[in-house]
């Protein structure tokens, strides 16, 4: 894969089992009243107090007078809980750049992740094509691109198409509701693969998401290209309308995070929670795990720059358990429009992540 996180080298406090030690932050990363508590934290406690009023203090970095007292430890928690709390939900918050965020962004963050409601999931079935490429010549790439859109466009088995694209490096963001919709879409742009293939980009790996039965259908096209096949193990997703009449312009955002499982025993519940604790956030547009042989992948798609922060905030404790043994972080990127990847850029930076801005699109589902 492109991308190696620094996460597995040095940087972030938060998603590596190093912060199962006390969580190594710095003082200028914290509001004065909160520097005190650093030495006081301790990681086994960092999130047994989130509902304490040193919340806003971590989202805003302004506490209160009944914040400065829970930090001073009147808090109902405790001193030690307090001191925890501060530390812990501070981390985060620093960590994604809340603090230097203008005010309302902060806000929907909050709303984003507090607001969370009981709906009915959609079986997480669709397809996805994972075609990764390098640009060779952009100005011979860029017409080509723009009729693959084009021509896909027309075609009533897809849910979304579009490229994501970072400097010289291009991947097609694809998704259809079946196999046999995948088979037709290779069929419709069949010439211009090989147009694209003839000089103006290289591709790199290619891969086919989706459930065993589908793979199956899929299993001689993907054997003539070389292409690896993740099947889903369990997800859900919120789109009761995949491919609707209207093709919109592209805004999905997307994570893509590649793993190695480790240890299965102890990595299948943890996947089993990120499942259920995702199902519940509002933006979150489908959520779920595809995998080959020890090969894992997170296929997670949100409405917004937003929704990915307070994803991240909600499974950040599940991250850290399965970093601590039961899979290791291979690759990790974030794809979306260039205004909410500006959200984010924080974020990724302090992970080691890519980032890859949609250059163009469409989407046809309908979330719930």
């Amino acid at each position: 894969f492109w991308f190696q996180p620094s996460c597995l080298r040095s940087a972030s406090p938060r998603h590596t089992p190093a912060n199962l030690a006390p969580t190594p932050l710095t003082a200028t990363m914290l509001p004065l009243a909160a520097q005190p508590v650093l030495r006081t934290a301790a990681s086994p406690l960092l999130r047994s107090a989130v509902t304490s009023p040193v919340f806003h203090a971590a989202v805003t970095g302004a506490p209160s007078a009944a914040e400065r007292g829970a930090l001073a430890g009147g808090s109902p928690f405790g001193s030690a809980a307090a001191a925890v709390a501060a530390s812990g939900l501070l981390a985060r918050a620093a960590v994604r750049g809340a603090r230097s965020a203008p005010p309302g962004a902060r806000a929907m963050r909050g709303a984003a992740s507090a607001s969370q409601v009981t709906r009915a999931a959609q079986p997480f079935k669709f397809c996805s094509i994972h075609p990764y490429f390098t640009i060779l010549d952009e100005a011979a790439a860029a017409p080509i691109m723009a009729e693959f859109v084009e021509q896909t466009r027309a075609e009533k088995g897809c849910i979304w198409y579009g490229w994501d694209r970072s400097g010289d490096k291009l991947f097609c963001n694809e998704a259809y509701v079946d196999a046999d919709a995948v088979l037709a879409h290779l069929e419709n742009v069949g010439g211009l693969i090989d147009k694209i293939l003839a000089g103006p980009a290289k591709l790199e790996s290619i891969e086919f998401h989706g459930p065993g039965a589908e793979l199956e259908k899929l299993k001689p096209t993907a054997d003539s290209l070389g292409a690896t096949c993740y099947a889903v193990d369990s997800g859900f997703s919120s789109m009761p309308v995949e491919n609707g009449p209207s093709a919109n312009p592209g805004t999905l955002c997307t994570i893509h995070p590649y793993f190695t499982i480790v240890d299965e025993e102890a990595a299948k519940p943890l996947m089993a929670e990120f499942v259920e604790k995702t199902r519940s956030e509002v933006d979150c547009v489908y959520y779920g795990w595809t995998k080959v042989g020890d090969k894992l992948f997170c296929r997670e798609g949100y409405g917004s720059g937003d929704g990915i922060l307070a994803h991240l905030d909600n499974v950040g404790p599940l991250l850290d358990k399965m970093l601590a043994g039961p899979a290791k972080l291979e690759s990790l990127a974030f794809h979306g429009p260039a205004a909410e990847m500006e959200k984010i850029k924080e974020t990724a930076s302090g992970l080691g992540a890519a980032i890859l801005i949609k250059d163009s699109g469409f989407e046809r589902f309908e979330k719930a």
